[in-house]
C-alpha cells in the first residue's frame, strides 16, 4: 500500500473546527426545517423562501466581508461581529409572532368585503382594522 502523509495546518485548526460544528448544525436543522415550521404554523414556501434568501443574502454579503477584512485588517473584530449578529438575529426570532393559518372572507350585500383572520392568540384586531380602512 501507498503511505500516507497527512499534514495539519495547525493554525487554521481552529477555524477548520468551526466550520465543522456550523456546517453540522446547520445540515441538521435544514433538513427538517418544513416539519418544524409546520408544526408551528408555518408554510414549507415560506421557509424555502427564507433558506432562497438567505443564500442569497450570503452570496452578496460574504465576498463584501472578505474585502473589507483584506483591505483593513480587521479579521478577528468582523468575525466576533458576525458572530455577534448571528446570536442577536437568532434571539430576535424568539420574538417573531406565528402567522394566522386560517381565513374567511365574508361578502356582504353592499359590496364590501371583511376578512376576519382566526388565530390561536385572538389578537386579530389590527389586521380587521387594516383590511376595512384599505
Amino acid at each position: 500500500m501507498f503511505p500516507i502523509h497527512i499534514r495539519i495546518n495547525k493554525r487554521t485548526l481552529r477555524m477548520k473546527f468551526h466550520y465543522f460544528l456550523y456546517m453540522g448544525g446547520v445540515a441538521s436543522v435544514q433538513g427538517f426545517a418544513p416539519t418544524i415550521a409546520k408544526q408551528l404554523g408555518y408554510s414549507p414556501m415560506v421557509v424555502g423562501s427564507v433558506f432562497t434568501y438567505l443564500s442569497m443574502l450570503s452570496f452578496f454579503v460574504k465576498p463584501i466581508i472578505g474585502i473589507i477584512v483584506d483591505k483593513f485588517r480587521v479579521k478577528r473584530i468582523m468575525f466576533l461581529a458576525c458572530v455577534l449578529l448571528c446570536g442577536l438575529t437568532a434571539f430576535a426570532l424568539k420574538f417573531v409572532q406565528k402567522i394566522p393559518t386560517e381565513a374567511v372572507a365574508n361578502l356582504s350585500c353592499n359590496t364590501t368585503t371583511e376578512l376576519h383572520i382566526c388565530s390561536i392568540n385572538d389578537d386579530i384586531r389590527w389586521v380587521l382594522y387594516y383590511f376595512l380602512l384599505a
